[in-house]
């Protein structure tokens, strides 16, 4: 499915669903930008910010110095991948 049939499909998820989504693109290894995860959950960024701060209290998440949200344990990856060269 594509285009207006998975617009309408998303359009009818709840929000468990909705962060459902979000939590398997995040184990999945997903490195999203609140924005980001507005976009893809159908929300304003500021519900999307407080629905990903929810979600880090029980997740081993957590927003990164790039400010994307990530697997807790790939932070440290992402750190020593992205600091300048020393």
């Amino acid at each position: 499915m594509g285009g207006i049939a998975t617009a309408k499909m998303d359009d009818d998820l709840v929000v468990t669903e909705r962060a459902a989504r979000i939590t398997w693109a995040l184990a999945e290894g997903a490195r999203l930008t609140t924005r980001e995860v507005a976009e893809r959950s159908n929300f304003q960024v500021r519900s999307a910010y407080y629905m990903m701060l929810k979600l880090a209290r029980v997740l081993p998440i957590a927003l990164d110095d790039c400010g994307r949200w990530c697997r807790a344990d790939l932070l440290l990856i992402h750190r020593v991948r992205e600091s300048p060269a020393r």
